[in-house]
């Protein structure tokens, strides 16, 4: 499933190149050659920009003039077509840093009446 507040990265096998105005896509471990529409070229141009989901979502509705919910279907259908073909692997958020710093044993006051004991050998 798709979050709107994650990111995406092209696979790092696969190579893009704009000729005349058109983008491509290589996969040279699947021998496939993808051609992209100016949609899926707006929309790759944002993944490689490592955009969230919810940004490239906006982009297509501020370039085409179409309601969020299309721009929203679209850019998930590509995402996903993309993801199961794996040009496209999601880019994990970051876990926030945990300290690994052992707690510091509490300073405890003195109890009223408490004595000192003090033990020696003989």
């Amino acid at each position: 499933m798709i979050n709107a507040s994650y990111s995406y990265r092209a696979s790092s096998h696969i190579t893009s190149k704009e000729l005349d105005g058109t983008l491509y896509i290589l996969d040279p471990h699947k021998g496939h050659l993808h051609t992209l529409n100016e949609t899926a070229q707006l929309v790759w141009t944002q993944i490689i920009q490592k955009s969230s989901v919810t940004t490239i979502i906006q982009s297509v509705v501020n370039t085409y003039q179409v309601s969020d919910r299309q721009a929203k279907k679209d850019v998930y259908q590509l995402i996903e077509r993309w993801t199961k073909l794996g040009i496209i692997e999601l880019v994990l958020p970051r876990a926030n840093k945990i300290s690994h710093k052992k707690p510091s044993s509490p300073q405890h006051p003195k109890r009223k009446n408490q004595r000192q004991v003090t033990i020696s050998k003989k």
